[in-house]
């Protein structure tokens, strides 16, 4: 059986759901101190932080959505690869 050595094209993807969460992770502790920030001037500091809290647990929360995504994409784009290895081993045997 001949294995492909070439990455499929959807291998950025993985990059890209990574970069994703990174972002959403990142404006989550932005979103989070700024939060935190506007509170110490702000009289009502307790709903601040609840507001806050409820952001992060958002942001986590989306977070492990992306990452169960990526995991199902990569165990796709895995039988994908093993399939066209497969089909292009069927091909070459059809031609000989």
């Amino acid at each position: 059986m001949r294995f492909r050595t070439h990455r499929h094209p959807a291998a950025n993807h993985n990059r890209s759901i990574s970069i994703r969460v990174l972002c959403v992770a990142t404006l989550g502790v932005v979103l989070v101190l700024v939060a935190a920030v506007g509170a110490s001037a702000n009289p009502s500091v307790d709903a601040k932080r609840a507001q806050a809290q409820a952001i992060l647990a958002e942001v986590q929360a989306l977070d492990e959505e992306v990452g169960a995504a990526a995991e199902r994409f990569n165990g796709a784009n895995y039988e994908l690869e093993q399939l066209t290895a497969q089909l292009d081993e069927a091909r070459s045997d059809l031609v000989q």
